[in-house]
C-alpha cells in the first residue's frame, strides 16, 4: 500500500474529508487529494503532521511496520491540532509554553 493509499484509509476510518485533513494540518484540500493519489508526494514535515493528526507511526506511513503501534486513545484529535498550532508559534512563546506546561504538571504531581 502506498503512502497516499495510506493517509486516505486512515483519514476515511475516521470519517475526514480531505478539506478536514488540510485544514488540520495547514495545507490546501487540492494537495491531499494529490497526496492520495500519488500524484505528489509530501515533504516530510507535512508527512509528520498527517501522522500526528492522524494517530499513526511514522514507520506505518513509510511502510516499515504493518499497523501503527499506538493506540487509538494515546493521542486525541485535540491534543494533535494543539500540537500543530504549538509548532507554529515562535521559539520564544514555545519555550514560555513549556515552562508554563512543566509548571502545572509539577504542580499536579504535588497533589
Amino acid at each position: 500500500m502506498t503512502l497516499g493509499e495510506k493517509i486516505a484509509l486512515i483519514r476515511n476510518e475516521k470519517k475526514w474529508t480531505q478539506e478536514q485533513l488540510g485544514k488540520s494540518i495547514g495545507v490546501a484540500r487540492y494537495l491531499i487529494g494529490k497526496y492520495e493519489t500519488g500524484v505528489t508526494q509530501p515533504p516530510f514535515e507535512v508527512v509528520s503532521k498527517i501522522a500526528v493528526v492522524l494517530n499513526v507511526s511514522l514507520d506505518y506511513l513509510a511502510g516499515i511496520t504493518e499497523r501503527d503501534p499506538i493506540s487509538k486513545d494515546s493521542i486525541t484529535r485535540d491534543l494533535a491540532l494543539l500540537l500543530t498550532k504549538i509548532e507554529k508559534l515562535s521559539k520564544q512563546d514555545r519555550t514560555l509554553l513549556e515552562t508554563v506546561t512543566d509548571a502545572l504538571i509539577a504542580k499536579g504531581q504535588l497533589k
